[in-house]
């Protein structure tokens, strides 16, 4: 269900037609407010908490609804968000979880493009996502079909697989068929973006050396555990400020207002080098710098990082300084030229959402 001015209306009508209109938009509500909270309140329970508290403030306060648009809408909801965050800041039980902010009336003017593309990758992640894949990755497929390709992709040039081998994993295909796809540069280009891309579960989990799925379980121990060791070799104190940094996205400044953390600037500094060396994404670039051939170049010079970059801004909701922290290593192996005042220029004033939005909007 799109939010429209119909949906809203609907809203703030009777209990019935509300009460309807609410439940159509209530995964698309969730999805908002995931999004919208993923930097602001850091534990998955509380983030959970602020999310269910939003939703029921919004139900009550359906009739406050002054909007008739989508963005307005959103911006109501994401108000309502940013309340029931301060409540949980004054949380004994789950206020450090959450980060202090200012009251509004309204949402700031440098704001709405990304409370924009929140609403559309609320509305409509999936085409968002296709939309991105085609505009800077030239990868045209629908996704079960990019998605086999990517595989065979991965297989082929990663793992030396097989064509027979490939045929059993992805499904049928003819030879020639793969041949075709191994060649086509939308399907290299959603490769490799694949290959050096790191959501923020994968990349913390890969820094602390344990599985995705574990991070709740490490988290709590890190803040809860008598002993000093934690996983992969690090600290228990160490722990709790990878996953701030790498797992919630938070810049220095908000991690050293934290009373659990026990680093001053520059220890803070001095482990996040410890951790850029280990990160992958050189090494996952150098890989395809061996295995692509003159091919990694044409990826070089393709849309790749700004697709990078809208992925991480977007969906990640990284700031600049560790989007630049992720990107630079693959650009320098795969000689690109991307400075961090480049990913300024896209990132800043929604060029990127602005030049998604018209591809989406004036067509292919």
């Amino acid at each position: 269900m799109v939010v429209d001015a119909l949906a809203i209306e609907r809203l703030k009508g009777s209990e019935g037609d509300a009460r309807e209109a609410f439940d159509a938009m209530s995964e698309q509500l969730r999805s908002f407010l995931g999004r919208y909270l993923a930097s602001r309140v850091w534990n998955a329970e509380a983030r959970e908490d602020a999310v269910s508290r939003t939703m029921v403030r919004v139900w009550q306060g359906r009739q406050n609804v002054r909007a008739s648009d989508s963005l307005g809408f959103w911006a109501f909801v994401a108000r309502t968000a940013s309340f029931c965050q301060r409540e949980i800041v004054h949380d004994p039980n789950v206020g450090r979880f959450a980060e202090e902010i200012p009251d509004f009336e309204e949402i700031p003017e440098p704001d709405r493009p990304y409370l924009q593309a929140l609403a559309i990758a609320s509305e409509e992640h999936d085409r968002l996502r296709r939309a991105a894949d085609e505009l800077w990755l030239d990868a045209t497929q629908p996704s079960p079909e990019l998605e086999r390709r990517i595989l065979a992709a991965q297989l082929f040039y990663i793992h030396g697989t097989s064509w027979e081998e490939i045929v059993k994993i992805v499904g049928p295909l003819s030879r020639d068929m793969l041949d075709e796809w191994l060649a086509d540069l939308g399907t290299i280009n959603a490769f490799a973006f694949s290959e050096v891309y790191g959501d923020n579960e994968s990349i913390c989990a890969y820094l602390l050396g344990c599985k995705p799925e574990e991070l709740d379980r490490i988290t709590e121990n890190a803040r809860n555990a008598s002993s000093p060791d934690g996983p992969g070799g690090w600290s228990q104190a160490e722990v709790r400020v990878i996953v701030w940094r790498y797992r919630n996205g938070l810049a220095s400044d908000q991690i050293l207002r934290f009373s659990g953390c026990d680093f001053d600037k520059e220890q803070l500094e001095a482990l996040f080098e410890r951790c850029r060396a280990k990160l992958p994404f050189q090494a996952a670039a150098c890989r395809l710098l061996d295995r692509l051939g003159p091919m990694a170049q044409e990826v070089a010079r393709s849309g790749i990082w700004r697709r990078l970059a809208f992925q991480y801004a977007t969906v990640d909701e990284l700031p600049l300084k560790q989007i630049a922290e992720r990107t630079d290593p693959a650009t320098k192996a795969l000689g690109a030229s991307v400075t961090p005042g480049m990913l300024n220029v896209w990132l800043s004033g929604g060029r990127l959402y602005s030049q998604l939005a018209r591809f989406i909007t004036e067509g292919r």
